[in-house]
């Protein structure tokens, strides 16, 4: 069976387990899609595939770089695309997976957002503004923009005025008409205080396995809490209870708000009407409810 599915949904509704049983199902392969999971040795915290998990189906899209580098959506795309294509020529089957939504809609045909080229300049002057002031320039320019990005994101907030500025049109027509013609897309739902629990179950089975020791060991290879890398859900927080100056409660209870911040603004990347994506329960999706 060859097919190209997407599986696109909020944290923790269990799109990765879903795509190992598609990919098994089809005997095809995964491409992670996740703006973290690119990172090699931050495992735990991102949640990155198990190593039985990638035994039993090829992963694209992981440990592609160090916690040092900065990978651009542009430099994605590029790697994703080669991925697909070499499935295609190989009449393979691929299973997209990931939460990381303006990399999902860029790889996927994104529209007229990808062929914004970087504004040095503007992004230069920009720089050393706050996600505030970046925030409320947005707002200037297109009110309707907040809504799709997390305005405590400077980057994602810089690409926005870029796009906006540069095309003249609404950031929203970036990501109207987003899919490729032969990628179902699959959603996984779940109600809010269903996955608010799971949220923090999560959370806490990654301590368990050694999230603490991870980022312990990290910072001790002088990986810094500044780098882009380590702004990932959770190692920020982290580094002050390894430092000893805060409590694991603490932590945990500032990691669940920002998961359940990240949930939210999800939301607005994979939504409920969007017509391009075929809605399922996550608590009882299986494969063969798809295929």
């Amino acid at each position: 069976m060859n097919v190209l599915i997407a599986i696109v949904g909020q944290t923790a509704t269990g799109k990765s387990r879903l795509a190992v049983e598609l990919a098994r199902r089809t005997d095809g392969a995964i491409l992670s899609v996740d703006s973290r999971c690119i990172y090699r040795f931050m495992d735990i915290g991102t949640a990155k595939p198990t190593l039985s998990d990638r035994s039993l189906v090829v992963h694209h899209g992981l440990d592609l770089c160090d916690p040092t580098a900065a990978w651009s959506v542009d430099r994605f795309v590029a790697y994703g695309q080669q991925v697909i294509e070499s499935a295609r020529r190989r009449s393979e089957s691929l299973i997209l997976v990931g939460g990381t939504g303006y990399w999902m809609r860029a790889l996927l045909g994104g529209g007229f957002s990808q062929a914004v080229p970087p504004d040095r300049s503007l992004r230069s002057r920009l720089a050393s503004t706050s996600p505030h002031e970046l925030a409320r320039h947005l707002e200037r320019l297109d009110p309707a923009a907040l809504a799709r990005i997390d305005r405590r994101n400077p980057r994602r907030l810089i690409r926005a005025i870029e796009v906006v500025e540069f095309s003249g049109r609404p950031y929203a027509e970036a990501v109207r008409s987003w899919t490729t013609t032969d990628c179902r897309v699959i959603g996984l739902a779940m109600d809010w205080e269903t996955l608010r629990e799971r949220i923090a179950a999560r959370n806490r089975a990654m301590i368990e396995l050694g999230w603490v020791e991870e980022v312990r060991w990290l910072v001790g290879r002088g990986y810094e809490p500044s780098l882009p890398a380590m702004s990932s859900i959770g190692y920020r927080e982290m580094v002050p209870h390894v430092q000893g100056s805060e409590s694991l409660d603490r932590t945990l209870t500032a990691i669940d708000a920002r998961c359940r911040r990240l949930a939210r603004g999800q939301r607005s990347w994979f939504r409920r009407d969007d017509p391009a994506i075929e809605w399922f329960d996550a608590a009882t999706v299986a494969a063969e409810d798809i295929l």
